[in-house]
Formats: C-alpha cells, structure tokens, sequence
C-alpha cells in the first residue's frame, strides 16, 4: 500500500453532517503518518464537540490492522488535572479503512485526589474511502489568478 489520504465520516453527528475522519498513510505504506477525528464527549448533562489526534506514525500490520492506547495527564490549573484515555484502531485495506476509536476523560481536585467530574465519548466507528487527486488531462483550464492557497 503506498502513501495515500482517507477521508470519511463517523457515526456520530452534532446536529447536522456526520463528524469527520483523515488518515494519512507514510510513503512506504507501512505506517499511519497521522489521524485526525472529532467526536462528541458527553461530561455530566453537556455534549462537547473536540478534535483528537492519536500518536503519530503508528506500525500497520501486515493485515493491515493497527492500533493505539494512549493515556494523558495534564495539569489544567493548580487545582485540577485531567486524566485522558484515547482507543483507536483500524483497518486498512485496497478499498478503504473502518475502525473505531474512544475517549474517556476524568476531572481530579489535586488538593483532595478526587475525581469531580467524568466524560466519555462511547465508542464511535468510522469508515474511510481513498482520495483520487483529478488528472492534469481531465482538469480544467489554470485559473489565472493561480493556484488555490492550501488551508492545512
């Protein structure tokens, strides 16, 4: 598998278009250079909408399954701290890739060591197709104005 882009959706929306999902696969095909996904996490009675980004150039196995299990702490304030749990995997294959992934997230008072809040995404299963760049002979005309700006 050479180096490719996967865009898709995921199972879950937050009031309109299901959230999104990137892979990008390492030149040589044997590493996933990046993901990107949103998702929604619910904390008590609110839903937040937030961005995740597993670890960076994780092994594709030979079945073209890989995986992560990150754990974070990070230190909000000098009274809070929050412990993270991020679970993806997937697979990835000549028609595309599906996975799923999942974050939990606990509050903790640092003062007292209790846990004042918790939030989870439940798990959320994603499908992604390949992306196919249009060839120069079936392109249009060049703008004049030149080449659009890359946003990312």
């Amino acid at each position: 598998m050479p180096a490719a882009r996967l865009y898709g959706t995921t199972s879950q929306t937050s009031r309109g278009p299901r959230h999104a999902v990137v892979l990008r696969i390492s030149d040589d095909g044997k590493r996933l250079r990046r993901a990107l996904y949103s998702l929604n996490l619910r904390c008590g009675g609110d839903t937040l909408a937030v961005a995740e980004f597993p670890d960076e150039n994780l092994s594709i196995g030979a079945d073209g399954k890989v995986s992560d299990v990150q754990h974070r702490s990070e230190k909000v304030d000098r009274r809070t701290r929050l412990r993270t749990t991020e679970r993806f995997n997937a697979t990835i294959g000549a028609a595309g890739a599906t996975g799923r992934f999942s974050v939990t997230a606990r509050i903790i008072d640092i003062p007292s060591g209790r846990t004042v809040g918790r939030c989870r995404s439940d798990t959320v299963k994603f499908t992604a197709g390949y992306w196919t760049p249009v060839s120069a002979s079936s392109s249009p005309a060049p703008d004049p104005a030149g080449p659009p700006q890359r946003l990312y």
